[in-house]
């Protein structure tokens, strides 16, 4: 499909919404409009017009967007059309949400999905004629007074104000959220082309890893499936090739039907595998439709020639059951993130990407969730871990709530699913699809052994009929019937939120973490670009500001709450000024996520990974985010980027008097590890040595003797293959002196 980009300048016009029989373009006559960007939201427009303050995340400024949540939006443009070689197409890769299409006063087409892209026919264009296109966005507010609401639908939800959003297929965080606030926007936010397609144009383009053996083995089976637009004439072939390094393989055989199979032999592949496991190879790979040698039609793919599964229990105990990720036959240890929205106003996240995903790879991260409270993320996104070795997780794009099960909605998420899965099939770094993310937890667990027909028919068999080589969990944490959340082999622990090494972590019979984290303050800098300067500091508990920067607009506290709760558990002590409170916070939050990493680490195999809560803010915020919106970093950041190293030295918790030295090794080579564990403030060497530690193995190299009155920092020296790594411990128990902390923290030689 050739594509000709049509974003750019266009023009707005908006007002608010009323009910009317016809609608079109013929209303606008006679009202004013502005000027506005394609890809881009109305609230940046309107901000771009001064009519919204130019710092929308400043203190309240937020809350001016909610006056415009039952206005009607018009975009036009004019376009010149191409001279279309084929059928004509106009293709919109993000629609925000309820939307109608004109050209030319003509109604065209709608659409009511933001979550995925929109493609309309566009019937007997007339090459070099200049059209007026008008897209008219609705309210999803008043959109959804308009549908019925069953008890069902109300019964449990986050944050108790957010039922509206069920029925509209657009972002739920939109509506607010813990770590987004409430801006129900609209937009055309991803770019528009003009397209056209012929009958040699690839409708569908996939391929799957038939068969071969990680070990030793000397050839991977490859199929290739195709369909294309239209029924090929006589001599029609395709040619499939595909390049990585001195390794290559190569096809061209008949096309007698529009869709078919193709099977390929790789002699001697290079595997794709996960970062620490192996290189991520990637074959280049182009396919090609040729009729008489020239040719028709191409597409490019990045092909990872390897086998991924998840290996799970239902239930388990701690001990009797299993979660996890195998690759190429070989188990893996998770260490990972959660990709929530980069940014409220999803046009501006392209700007954001590159860095986040810098900071993604840096960190050390082999896995990344994409959480299905945002949209589904840019294919450059995909891209970028298949390269780096990062697997990801992709949650269907549903949260917190009991959807509708209407057929109509159903079918909705039908066309979804098949969509979403044909984007990103082809993407070797795609591990794993999930129904949902908390669904099972809200009141599906409570309504008497029904369940959710979207997570257990609709959805799994959209994956079945699209990429039936990858596993799918219907929702997470999963709930099977008849059983509780206490129950599940994969959690997400959030519990308490009391001392980080309470006995619900500690004690967790999970064998996998997807949510787990701990709240920290940004940078005081940061703080100041957010807060006014009235609010800064003060009975923060009760600051309109603080409050609505950490969680949303519902005026809850209970993070202000529980930042100061958490400081105090662990220092014995209230802060008294903005930069104390923030160090401090940030102290208390990066060793909680080191000792949940760690804790998952030294359990290996039992527990085989967490995907840690998170790496980066999507607005100003207090949250668990270890990268504020400012891409400033917290401190947890470099505790984290420490302990996610493939081969690690750290200290497991007191059992029996001591403290055992663990080396874990998550890569598939031996590697000899020599280690040494100082007292910062002796300088005593309390255990060192070496030891050789075998592939995708654990070991327990020494043990100290101590006890739980000491409160000591002990530094960590470790080298690998002559690279020198640290880490340190944190013995004893609360209350800590901030000042011994901060004569510490100097000495562990964070970069």
């Amino acid at each position: 499909m050739e594509k000709i980009k049509i974003s750019g300048k266009w023009r707005l016009y908006y007002f608010e919404q009323y009910e009317r029989n016809e609608v079109s373009p013929a209303d606008l006559h006679g009202r004013e409009s502005i000027p506005c960007t394609v890809p881009g939201n109305v609230e940046l427009e309107l901000i771009n017009q001064g009519i919204l303050p130019e710092d929308i995340y400043m203190g309240q400024n937020i809350r001016l967007t909610e006056a415009y949540e039952k206005y009607e939006w018009w975009y036009e443009t004019k376009i010149t059309m191409p001279d279309i070689k084929g059928r004509a197409y106009l293709y919109f890769e993000g629609v925000d949400t309820l939307a109608e299409y004109w050209l030319d006063g003509e109604k065209i087409g709608k659409s009511e999905n933001m979550l995925i892209p929109v493609k309309i026919p566009v019937k007997n264009p007339v090459a070099g004629k200049t059209y007026t296109l008008c897209v008219r966005l609705r309210s999803p507010i008043i959109e959804a007074e308009k549908i019925p609401f069953d008890m069902l639908s109300c019964a449990m939800s986050w944050q108790g104000e957010i039922d509206e959003s069920l029925p509209i297929r657009k972002a739920r965080h939109s509506y607010g959220w813990d770590i987004m606030p409430r801006a129900v926007s609209a937009g055309i936010w991803r770019d528009v082309y003009i397209a056209d397609e012929t009958d040699y144009g690839f409708n569908q383009l996939a391929y799957f890893v038939k068969n071969f053996s990680a070990d030793g083995g000397k050839n991977a089976a490859v199929t290739f499936f195709y369909e294309l637009n239209g029924l090929p004439e006589k001599g029609t072939e395709i040619e499939i090739h595909g390049i990585c390094g001195e390794s290559e393989f190569y096809c061209r055989r008949a096309v007698r039907f529009k869709a078919k199979s193709e099977d390929i032999t790789v002699e001697n592949p290079k595997l794709w595998w996960p970062k620490g496991y192996g290189e991520p190879n990637i074959y280049k790979t182009s396919v090609r439709i040729l009729n008489g040698g020239k040719v028709m039609s191409e597409k490019t793919l990045n092909v990872g020639i390897r086998k991924a599964e998840l290996k799970r229990t239902d239930t388990t105990d701690g001990k009797n059951g299993y979660f996890g990720f195998i690759v190429n036959d070989v188990p893996i240890t998770v260490y990972g993130t959660n990709w929530v929205p980069l940014d409220a106003f999803h046009s501006r996240e392209h700007e954001r990407y590159d860095r986040a995903l810098g900071l993604l790879d840096d960190i050390g991260c082999n896995m990344v969730r994409c959480w299905g409270g945002n949209v589904y993320p840019e294919q450059k996104f995909y891209d970028f871990c298949d390269r780096r070795g990062i697997m990801v997780w992709q949650d269907f794009a549903m949260a917190c709530g009991t959807y509708p099960q209407d057929d109509e909605f159903a079918e909705k998420m039908k066309k979804e699913a098949e969509a979403v899965v044909r984007l990103y099939r082809n993407h070797p770094s795609l591990v794993l699809w999930t129904g949902d993310n908390e669904c099972d937890q809200m009141a599906w667990q409570y309504a008497g052994g029904k369940e959710n027909r979207l997570t257990r028919e609709i959805l799994p068999e959209a994956v079945a009929r699209n990429d039936f080589a990858r596993s799918y969990l219907p929702s997470s944490p999963y709930i099977a019937k008849g059983h509780s959340e206490f129950e599940t082999s994969e959690r997400h622990l959030w519990g308490p939120r009391d001392f980080y090494k309470s006995d619900y972590y500690k004690n967790t019979p999970a064998h996998f973490a997807s949510e787990l984290g701990y709240h920290a303050c940004p940078p005081t800098e940061s703080v100041k670009k957010f807060i006014s300067q009235g609010q800064l500091w003060g009975n923060i508990e009760d600051s309109e500001d603080w409050i609505l920067h950490s969680s949303d607009q519902c005026g809850n506290n209970a993070r202000m709450k529980l930042m100061g709760e958490q400081i105090r558990q662990f220092f014995g002590y209230t802060p008294e000024s903005l930069e104390e409170f923030s160090f401090l916070s940030q102290i208390s939050q990066a060793e909680a996520n080191k000792f949940y990493i760690e804790l998952f680490r030294c359990n290996k195999p039992v527990k085989t990974g967490l995907i840690w809560w998170n790496l980066i803010d999507g607005w100003p915020q207090f949250s668990d985010a270890v990268v504020d919106w400012y891409f400033e970093k917290k401190i947890a950041y470099y505790y984290i980027k420490r302990v996610q190293q493939p081969v690690c030295v750290m200290l497991s918790e007191m059992e029996n008097w001591h403290h055992r030295v663990v080396i874990a090794n998550d890569t598939l080579k031996e590697v000899t590890v020599k280690y040494r564990v100082t007292d910062a403030d002796t300088k005593d060497v309390l255990a060192e040595g070496s030891a050789v530690i075998c592939a995708n193995g654990i070991q327990n190299a020494d043990s100290i003797r101590l006890y739980y009155s000491d409160k000591k920092m002990l530094l960590i020296d470790y080298e690998v293959d002559g690279v020198k790594h640290k880490n340190h411990y944190l013995c004893g128990l609360p209350p800590f002196s901030p000042e011994h902390y901060r004569k510490w923290y100097g000495m562990l030689e964070i970069d």
